[in-house]
């Protein structure tokens, strides 16, 4: 399904679509200078599905691919007797694990990815400023089916990044066979 920004509420519209139909649903904005295109992913899903639909519509474009993993800081809540801060904290091992993972995910890709391992707070804002530094006129994300408390309590992603992105979002549609799961 292909749908041009601005004809709808693409935080809920846009998504509601693409899940209901169980269909990719292409954002369509006005192109960019460049050709790459930029995929998320969260890892979570056995087989990387958006990282592999990202994949094979670079080959078709002949565009470079960059995968987009974000590890979010973890908050270290403020000591309330002392009134300390709040600090923001990776683990470096974590970090380190989550890049060797994704770099061997991407290795299964057909075609050649570079992988990109971030550290936001914001999923999506660390998805778009890849997109905005490598001039992508494409970013990919997938979207998981959420009840409205999901919604309201995390928000998504998915959502965000295309009411967000100033270029093409693909958003493809997750479910439970995607994570491996029935």
């Amino acid at each position: 399904i292909i749908a041009p920004a601005g004809e709808f509420d693409p935080a809920r519209d846009a998504l509601t679509l693409c899940q209901e139909s169980e269909t990719p649903l292409l954002v369509a904005r006005p192109a960019r200078s460049g050709d790459a295109i930029v995929a998320g992913t969260d890892l979570r899903d056995a087989g990387l599905p958006v990282v592999h639909k990202a994949a094979e519509l670079a080959g078709h474009l002949e565009a470079p691919l960059v995968v987009v993993h974000n590890v979010a800081p973890v908050e270290i809540p403020p000591v309330v007797s002392t009134m300390v801060p709040v600090v923001t904290t990776t683990d470096p091992a974590d970090f380190v694990r989550r890049g060797q993972v994704l770099e061997a995910c991407v290795r299964e890709v057909e075609g050649s990815a570079e992988t990109v391992l971030s550290c936001e707070q914001d999923a999506a804002q660390a998805l778009l400023a890849e997109a905005r530094a490598r001039g992508a006129d494409i970013v990919a994300v997938g979207t998981h089916p959420m009840g409205w408390l999901e919604r309201l309590t995390y928000g998504s992603v998915a959502a965000r990044v295309v009411e967000r992105a100033r270029r093409s979002v693909l958003v493809l549609p997750l479910n439970e066979r995607a994570r491996g799961g029935a």
